[in-house]
C-alpha cells in the first residue's frame, strides 16, 4: 500500500510516499481503509524528532494519527465492530494514518462515525476531542471552581468548551466556565 513515511528524523520535506507493508490486524484491532487523515502540531514534531526523547518513534515510519474510514478486517476477540462499519480512529502514530490502510485498538480511541458526519470532519476530530476529554479530567471540574479555557476558538478550545457545557447540564451544581480567544474573527472551517 502506498504512505507517506518518514525515513528518520529531520526536515518535513524529507517525507516519501512510498510503498509498505499493507497492516494486518492483531487481536482486539480493526484494519480501517483510511478514507481521509489528519495531522496535528504532534505529527510535525515527530517528523523532525523535536519530541525524541519523550516518544521516541522507529523509522521509517508512517506519519498521522487521526483517521476515518470503514472497517475492512476486524481481529480475533473483537465486539461491537463489523466489517463495514465507518469509523472515527486515532491510532497514536502506531502503525501511522497518512496511509491506504491503517489499524487501531478497540477502545475508547476509535468510534463509529455517525451518518452525516463525512469523512474529512471526521478525521479531524480524534486528537482534539481526546486532548479536551483529557484537559477536562485534569481540570478536576466541581462545583465552586473556575474553569479558563485559553483559545476557546481553536480545535482543542472549541471542544473544551463544549465538554465543559455538557459538564454544567449534567450537574446541579458546576463549575463556572471563562473562556478567551482572539478578537480576529477567524472562521470554523
Amino acid at each position: 500500500m502506498k504512505a507517506l513515511v518518514a525515513p528518520s528524523y529531520g526536515p518535513l520535506d524529507q517525507l516519501v510516499v512510498t510503498e509498505v507493508p499493507d497492516p494486518r490486524p492483531g487481536p482486539g484491532e480493526l484494519l480501517v481503509q483510511v478514507e481521509a487523515a489528519g495531522l496535528n502540531p504532534l505529527d510535525g514534531a515527530l517528523v523532525t524528532g523535536a519530541m525524541r526523547a519523550m516518544m521516541p518513534v522507529e523509522h521509517p515510519f508512517v506519519v498521522g494519527m487521526d483517521a476515518a474510514g470503514v472497517v475492512k478486517a476486524v481481529g480475533e476477540g473483537v465486539a461491537g465492530y463489523e466489517i463495514g462499519d465507518a469509523v472515527v480512529a486515532y491510532t497514536h502514530f502506531h502503525p501511522g494514518t497518512i496511509a491506504e490502510y491503517t489499524t487501531v485498538a478497540v477502545g475508547p480511541n476509535v468510534a463509529k462515525r455517525p451518518t452525516g458526519l463525512d469523512a474529512v470532519r471526521g478525521a479531524a476530530l480524534p486528537a482534539t476531542s481526546l486532548t479536551a476529554e483529557c484537559n477536562m479530567a485534569a481540570a478536576e471540574a466541581e462545583a465552586g471552581r473556575t474553569i479558563l479555557i485559553i483559545g476557546a476558538t481553536g480545535g482543542v478550545g472549541s471542544f473544551t468548551v463544549q465538554l465543559a457545557a455538557q459538564e454544567m447540564c449534567i450537574r446541579d451544581s458546576a463549575p463556572s466556565v471563562r473562556t478567551t480567544s482572539s478578537t480576529t474573527p477567524r472562521p470554523i472551517r
